[in-house]
């Protein structure tokens, strides 16, 4: 189709070129086979196609539309929400990493996490609550803090410090549960220190202990790689 603006876009003899003057890239040149000024021809659509003689891609003059969108609402969403996703997988196996080295002893960034098993230190911490243990040195205590001590090999209990004695060179903590009504029996060594809590979550450890089995963390493992690998694998698919 050919537009016309005005009469005075009309070639002087009035001859309309034939259908097969035009070159067979669609694009259409003037009288010494250079491009139009603007170099953008409208297809069938009303949409504008545009051309690179320079050898370099030109972004559509201002009010016209190209034929192909960037983008569509559907595809942003879901970009987004995919994002979100990734996001939000990350974090949780952060956090599943922390527990995984807290309890083998060790620490990430200096922080250990736990969950609350008991109700000892309600309503600070309920049943279920995930909290984050500070490496400090016993030194650093301080009356009122809620520290957690390894009691045995299996047992952690995260009580708040209501005493602090010297015997030998070594820090004794008296501890005492928020919720009980006496101070634990036994003074807890400095050597038994795991660290300062400085956070907590409420009813996160329960998430954390339904990610620790095998199969869940699979799962969110190939979740995660689907969501990074698979919009590249869409892409080369949809070029086939």
């Amino acid at each position: 189709m050919l537009d016309t603006e005005d009469d005075n876009n009309i070639p002087e003899d009035n001859n309309i070129p034939e259908n097969d003057n035009i070159p067979e890239d669609g694009y259409i040149r003037d009288d010494n086979g250079d491009f139009p000024e603007d170099n953008y021809i409208q297809d069938g659509d009303g949409d504008f196609r545009e051309d690179e003689p320079d050898g370099g891609a030109q972004a559509a003059p201002p009010g016209r539309k190209k034929g192909s969108p960037i983008g569509s609402p559907i595809g942003a969403i879901f970009s987004v929400l995919s994002t979100v996703v990734m996001v939000v997988i990350i974090l949780f196996l952060l956090l599943q990493l922390t527990s995984i080295a807290s309890s083998n002893g060790r620490s990430v960034f200096g922080l250990k996490a736990y969950v609350v098993l008991s109700g000892s230190m309600a309503p600070t911490f309920d049943t279920g609550s995930y909290i984050i243990a500070k490496s400090v040195k016993p030194e650093d205590v301080r009356m009122g803090d809620v520290i957690s001590v390894q009691v045995t090999d299996d047992t952690i209990v995260t009580h708040r410090v209501v005493g602090i004695a010297q015997s030998g060179g070594d820090y004794l903590f008296t501890t005492k549960g928020d919720a009980n009504t006496d101070s634990d029996p036994t003074p807890r060594s400095g050597q038994q220190l795991l660290g300062v809590v400085i956070f907590s979550i409420a009813k996160l450890g329960y998430v954390i202990d339904f990610l620790h089995q095998p199969p869940v963390l699979i799962t969110l493992f190939a979740v995660l790689i689907a969501l990074i690998i698979g919009p590249e694998v869409f892409k080369a698919l949809k070029k086939k």
